[in-house]
């Protein structure tokens, strides 16, 4: 049971991910990026307390306390989720200079183990909070609407960057 509520950060760090998505070419406004990031961001956090009170059931004073807990580690899983997302690319760039640096494969494996380990670390305090704060029930349906508004968010990726000629990761 514990191991399907790891799927529940990954809806927030499909956040992190979905500046991706908004990336604005060479000699655009750079703040474009960021009202858009913001926007998207405001319809999340008003989609999720809807949903803490309309689909899950909570009252306003528990709703609050759940929110208050699933943002305050999202700035250390934002940056543990970076770093691995950096030490995947040295791992990519490294195959496509077909490299035969043993000891570099070895450091940046070790650095994505570190950074798995704490991405891990964090999500499984973020479980044993909310498990303090709801019911089986209540985890339950918050981890089954999150996981359908994170593949929401991965198919609505996945047709931008189809219809916009990125290549795919």
């Amino acid at each position: 049971m514990a191991r399907r509520w790891l799927f529940y950060p990954v809806f927030l760090c499909s956040l992190a991910c979905a500046s991706e998505v908004y990336a604005e070419p060479n000699g655009a406004p750079a703040g474009g990026v960021q009202a858009k990031r913001a926007e998207v961001e405001a319809r999340l956090k008003k989609w999720r307390a809807t949903t803490l009170r309309r689909d899950v059931g909570l009252d306003e004073k528990k709703a609050v306390d759940v929110e208050r807990t699933l943002d305050r580690l999202q700035t250390e899983r934002e940056k543990a989720q970076k770093d691995l997302r950096q030490q995947q690319k040295t791992l990519r760039a490294l195959f496509d200079l077909d490299s035969t640096d043993q000891a570099a494969y070895a450091k940046a494996l070790q650095n994505v183990r570190e950074d798995t380990a704490k991405l891990q670390a964090l999500r499984l305090a973020e479980f044993d909070e909310l498990g303090k704060q709801l019911t089986p029930k209540q985890e339950a349906k918050l981890l089954r609407l999150m996981r359908q508004m994170e593949q929401k968010l991965r198919d609505a990726v996945r047709r931008f960057k189809k219809g916009h000629g990125e290549e795919q990761e």
